[in-house]
């Protein structure tokens, strides 16, 4: 890289960081297309309970795995990996988890995050990202965190779904809304020994055991 680019991206990350006390928020920039971490605001290193000299000697598989869910990072990753292909000036947001140590609890932020610097050929180079704490007596938390459970559910358990019949998920929607067998006869117009045949094969493809699991797949799958 010349020295004239060098320079070019000093200048842009040190006037970020004579921004960064006006801004709300933690402020991270990537270097790209990789995203090796290039600086993070002195709120952002404060939360995380470490210094720049710390973090800037973490590997990127280091930094992430040292303070990032990797769950929902399976999810935002792709979406990061897409504006870089697209190369325009969109924002686009997310919620992650983050903690600062691996025995404490997880607390979510909403980022949002952008192309800052392209290099002489036009390619992304620099990204700037801007992440909220989120209070964690907010009624979304707790929403967010089911949500991201429920994901992580459908991605694990999507191929034993996936043998499931279409009737079988109609069923399986009825059992999870608490319908009986008898219920669920009258409404499919079906006898009720065949919807009990339906219910044992779903068990069997699915290994369905509690009432709980039956509601994990059902809400995961946007049955109900």
């Amino acid at each position: 890289m010349n020295g004239s680019l060098d320079e070019r991206i000093k200048e842009k990350v040190n006037f970020i960081n004579s921004i960064s006390d006006l801004i709300p928020g933690v402020i991270v920039i990537h270097r790209l297309p990789e995203f090796v971490l290039e600086y993070m605001s002195e709120t952002g290193l404060k939360l995380l309970g470490t210094n720049w000299e710390d973090i800037a000697g973490l590997s990127n598989e280091e930094y992430v795995r040292r303070f990032f869910n990797k769950h929902d990072a399976d999810n935002y990753v792709p979406r990061l990996r897409d504006l870089l292909a697209r190369n325009n000036d969109e924002t686009i947001s997310f919620f992650q988890q983050v903690r600062t140590s691996p025995t404490t609890e997880w607390d979510w932020y909403m980022s949002m995050i952008k192309i800052l610097m392209r290099d002489d050929n036009n390619r992304p180079l620099l990204s700037i990202t801007i992440a909220m704490k989120i209070d964690p007596k907010d009624k979304f938390t707790a929403k967010a965190a089911r949500l991201l459970k429920e994901n992580e559910f459908l991605r694990t358990h999507y191929h034993e779904f996936a043998k499931l019949t279409n009737r079988e998920k109609e069923i399986l929607r009825h059992l999870a809304l608490g319908h009986s067998t008898a219920q669920i006869a009258k409404q499919i117009h079906l006898s009720s020994a065949t919807v009990e045949t339906h219910r044992k094969n779903i068990k069997r493809k699915i290994d369905i055991r509690s009432t709980y699991s039956l509601s994990l797949y059902a809400r995961a799958f946007d049955l109900i």
